[in-house]
């Protein structure tokens, strides 16, 4: 029995080198850019905002410590649009592409958030009032 759960770990981490390593030769080595857009139900914008500072936000602040981010910067909107419809803009900078796929992980949430029962509770309560969100990533287009 420990020989095949030995063997199903090291699949494991086989998997996850050649994911980073094809992950790697795909990135071009630099920083890349992602845009998460959040539309929120009418009347929770503060409450949302107030729950992705307390549960979302500490992650992202964790990733950027350990040097896989470079920056991370929230927008809402300063007028209302028809389309595309959003309150909030996180937009992200990650070190590289392998950073990116590679980063956090379920053992740095159980860090950062020791009463899991409580980080579920309040991340579900969260995304319960997110009428919309969709993300975007976003590569360098040389011109020159």
């Amino acid at each position: 029995m420990k020989f095949i759960a030995r063997i199903a770990l090291f699949a494991v981490l086989l998997a996850g080198i050649a994911t980073t390593a094809a992950v790697a030769q795909d990135s071009g080595g630099g920083p890349r850019t992602s845009q998460a857009y959040y539309k929120i139900v009418l009347g929770h914008q503060q409450e949302w905002l107030s729950l992705y500072k307390n549960y979302h936000y500490p992650i992202l602040k964790q990733l950027k410590a350990q040097g896989l981010i470079q920056s991370i910067t929230l927008y809402k909107r300063d007028r209302h649009h028809l389309s595309p419809a959003w309150d909030y803009e996180l937009q992200i900078v990650w070190r590289d592409k392998v950073a990116q796929v590679t980063g956090g992980g379920s053992e740095l949430l159980h860090k950062i958030f020791p009463d899991w029962a409580d980080y579920e509770k309040n991340e579900a309560r969260r995304w319960e009032i997110t009428e919309e969100h969709w993300d975007e990533d976003l590569s360098p287009v040389p011109v020159e």
